[in-house]
C-alpha cells in the first residue's frame, strides 16, 4: 500500500521524503526500510529516535538504551554510505552523534522555527512537532503559515538564542 503512495507521488512529481522513528522494537528493521527507499528510488529518509513524550511517556521501557543508540549511529552510517544518492539524515534529536557520519558535517544545533516547521493534526505550528512542551506559535486556522513565520515575535527559543542564557554545563561544553 505504501509503494502506491511513493508511486503516485514521483508520478506526479511531488517531492517528499520518509520519516523513521526508531524505538527497540524496530531498530533492527532499519536495513529493511533502507531496501524500501532504495527499491523505491526515494531520495530523502528522516531518521529520528522515539523520544519519552507522547504515548511514549507510558512506554519508556522502548526507548534506546545508550548503547542501543550507538549501535543505531553505526547502523545510519553504513546506509548512508550504501544508499549515497538519497539524502539520509539524523534527526536533531541525536544531537552531537559523530560528525560527518549520521548526517552531512556537523550538527550546529535545532533548526526548529529558523529552517523548519511542524504542524500537528489541530493545526498548530511549532518549530518542530517534538517541542510539545511549549505552547504553539500559532494555528493556520487563525493566521497563515506565513503570518505566522513572518512574525518577529514567535519562534524566539531559537531566532533570539544566546548562549549566555544556557546552564554553565553548557556554555562550557567542549562540543561547542
Amino acid at each position: 500500500m505504501v509503494s502506491e503512495y511513493v508511486k503516485e507521488f514521483q508520478k506526479r512529481e511531488i517531492p517528499f521524503s520518509i520519516i523513521t522513528t526508531i524505538h527497540k522494537l524496530n531498530v533492527g528493521e532499519l536495513f529493511g526500510i533502507a531496501e524500501f527507499v532504495l527499491a523505491n528510488k526515494i531520495y530523502g529518509w528522516q531518521i529520528q529516535l522515539a523520544m519519552p513524550f507522547g504515548r511514549m511517556r507510558e512506554n519508556t521501557e522502548l526507548l534506546l538504551t545508550e548503547e542501543e543508540f550507538w549501535q543505531a549511529c553505526i547502523m545510519v552510517e553504513k546506509i548512508r554510505k550504501i544508499l549515497s544518492f538519497a539524502k539520509i539524515a539524523a534527526a536533531d534529536c541525536f544531537a552531537w552523534a559523530p560528525a560527518g557520519r549520521i548526517r552531512q558535517g556537523r550538527w550546529c544545533g535545532c533548526s526548529g522555527g529558523l529552517e523548519s516547521v511542524g504542524i500537528d493534526a489541530l493545526g498548530n505550528l511549532r518549530g518542530c512537532l517534538s517541542m510539545t512542551g511549549c505552547e504553539p506559535e500559532g494555528n493556520i486556522r487563525e493566521r497563515s503559515i506565513t503570518q505566522i513565520w513572518q512574525d518577529t515575535n514567535l519562534f524566539s527559543y531559537n531566532r533570539n538564542f544566546n548562549p549566555q542564557n544556557t546552564s554553565l554545563s553548557c556554555q562550557e561544553c567542549a562540543r561547542s
